[in-house]
């Protein structure tokens, strides 16, 4: 499924990139050898702005640390802080409002897609758009082009919830004794927590907490989520390329799991209804 327009743009992206010094051996190793895939420059683009990504994040992060005023850190972390949400609330209105987005084969907008399906509490599910995607690529490239845009999307995570670490709600809740206790559960294996949580069915966002709470380090972090969710979304990706999985059946998968993604939610909404018509 070619396109012209968006191979140029990627192309001219992963060349600029790689021009300004970003690439080092691993990047430009990757550039050669992601010739044997499909979409090859748009692989290659998503690695390079990984790596670009995680530099920014870690190199925030330690500014907003090391700062002796403040000032200048409180501006930036505010302003990326209102980036971060703008940008997923608009990838999310444009996804729920265009059929075309919705029944579109592009892998551009699978990798979009990973960021309000993996921001903070999962605005929408990633499960069955994997299962769509994959009837139409193979699994490894569906799990690529995921996990990397999944990476930068528990990126955007930490920063955001960093950004709000420092409140007094955030501060209060900290305080709790069952708080305090998870967080030292958490920091006896974080990693293995991470890779567990990642790959099994369980609700990750928790641990989105826990790695700020517990100060744990960014790109171990970053590390612990590819390692966890790419062979998850392979699987995924797997099970929609060996069984021809009925669209309806993906529909209602998709509305199940928001469902109980959000069940709390409904529920305080139903409750204040019912509470109301008394």
């Amino acid at each position: 499924m070619y396109q012209p327009g968006l191979f140029t743009k990627i192309k001219k992206i992963t060349t600029e990139t790689l021009r300004h010094g970003v690439g080092n051996d691993l990047l430009i190793n990757v550039r050669k050898h992601a010739l044997c895939f499909n979409y090859n420059y748009f692989l290659c683009a998503s690695v390079s702005l990984w790596f670009k990504e995680t530099k920014h994040v870690f190199m925030n992060h330690n500014s907003i640390q090391n700062t002796k005023t403040g000032v200048v850190s409180s501006k930036a972390r505010t302003f990326i802080f209102v980036f971060e949400i703008t940008m997923i609330l608009a990838l999310l209105i444009v996804w729920l409002s265009s059929k075309s987005i919705q029944q579109s084969k592009s892998l551009y907008v699978l990798f979009f897609y990973s960021f309000p399906s993996e921001f903070l509490i999962g605005l929408i599910p990633h499960e069955p758009i994997l299962l769509y995607y994959g009837r139409y690529y193979s699994p490894l490239t569906v799990a690529l082009v995921s996990v990397i845009g999944t990476v930068l999307a528990e990126a955007m995570n930490y920063s955001v919830f960093y950004y709000v670490s420092d409140t007094k709600l955030f501060e209060k809740m900290k305080q709790k004794k069952t708080v305090r206790k998870t967080i030292e559960l958490f920091n006896k294996a974080p990693f293995t927590t991470i890779i567990v949580a990642g790959f099994t069915p369980v609700p990750f966002f928790p641990v989105r907490f826990l790695v700020v709470m517990g100060h744990y380090s960014i790109l171990k972090y970053m590390l612990g989520i590819f390692v966890s969710r790419a062979p998850r979304f392979y699987l995924l990706a797997l099970i929609g390329y060996t069984f021809d999985i009925p669209g309806i059946v993906l529909i209602a998968l998709f509305i199940v799991l928001i469902l109980t993604a959000h069940a709390s939610i409904f529920g305080n909404l139903f409750k204040k209804e019912k509470a109301s018509n008394r």
